[in-house]
């Protein structure tokens, strides 16, 4: 699958990490801050971006690892993609990525840190879409990666 990243903190680096060494590849790393997006970007070996013109329209995914706050307005700002748009927010709703086609929300129900090193194949992913199809495809990916993921 190939995975853009929007956001560069905890969330965004441990589950770009974990996409990659799953063995997904992640195609760019946005960040308001180009400066976040690049170091992120150097860990994983892709782009950095920090326009969210720049986005590739033709990934499979687009993870929004961002503040809770900040999601609305990312999603707001974001071109139209062909890709499934999801954040990780268990506190925000799903109808925030409600603009696009397909979109959904894939979250861990406990706290990441990129500072500490976490088995994120052990952790339960909670997953949730918006049509059934989507929802399948979200799980069945989280499934490949972490066998406790659930919808």
């Amino acid at each position: 699958m190939n995975v853009i990243l929007i956001g560069s903190g905890n969330v965004a680096t441990q589950l770009g990490l974990f996409f990659q060494q799953s063995g997904h590849q992640i195609s760019q790393v946005y960040s308001r801050n180009l400066a976040n997006a690049s170091a992120l970007a150097l860990l994983l070996n892709t782009e950095a971006v920090d326009q969210l013109s720049l986005l590739a329209k033709d990934a499979d995914l687009y993870l929004i690892a961002v503040s809770d706050a900040a999601i609305a307005d990312i999603a707001a700002a974001m071109p139209q993609v062909s890709g499934i748009v999801c954040h990780c927010s268990g506190a925000s709703p799903l109808d925030l990525l409600d603009r696009f086609y397909k979109y959904g929300v894939i979250y861990p129900p406990q706290s990441i840190s990129k500072g500490l090193n976490t088995d994120l194949s052990k952790l339960p992913f909670a997953i949730e879409g918006n049509n059934a199809p989507v929802t399948a495809e979200l799980l069945a990916l989280m499934q490949a990666m972490s066998s406790t993921a659930f919808a």
